[in-house]
């Protein structure tokens, strides 16, 4: 009988050491951000800069090899809960290079500003494989 006692103490003592170790691992949050990956995309930007009542929006996108890029940025305008496109430019680039456009819009009446960033990738055959939007933060004018 004692030696009985003895091995269920033992097993509980051994499930109470283990137990909040294993719930202690399921606590413990995820820090590290979802990485979306891109077929034809290293990485794309999109920044905005506000000096007076001009904004500046700059746009980037660092491709891969075999692949070609059309990237709109669109210049918008937070109106109520909505934002309206202002203005867009357009460029197209291939390659490692990617795309880079920098774009200038004056006479800014006061109000909160982004830049939203869309690019179409193609490949090869000038099928397009996938698309992407990218958002810089909101500055006033």
């Amino acid at each position: 009988m004692k030696k009985f006692v003895s091995i269920v103490f033992s097993v509980i003592l051994l499930i109470s050491i283990i137990t909040p170790a294993y719930a202690e691992e399921l606590d413990t949050p995820v820090e590290d951000p979802i990485i979306e990956e891109y077929q034809g995309i290293r990485q794309i930007t999109s920044d905005i800069s506000i000096s007076g009542s001009s904004a500046t929006c700059h746009g980037v996108v660092n491709g891969k090899s075999s692949y070609s890029y059309t990237m709109t940025i669109y210049l918008q305008k937070l109106n109520g809960s909505t934002w309206s496109n202002i203005i867009s430019w357009s460029a197209t680039g291939s390659g490692n290079l990617g795309v880079s456009l920098t774009k200038t819009k004056s006479g800014l009446s006061s109000g909160i500003y982004r830049c939203k960033v869309s690019v179409s990738v193609y490949d090869s055959n000038n099928q397009q494989v996938e698309s992407t939007t990218a958002y810089s933060t909101s500055l006033s004018c």
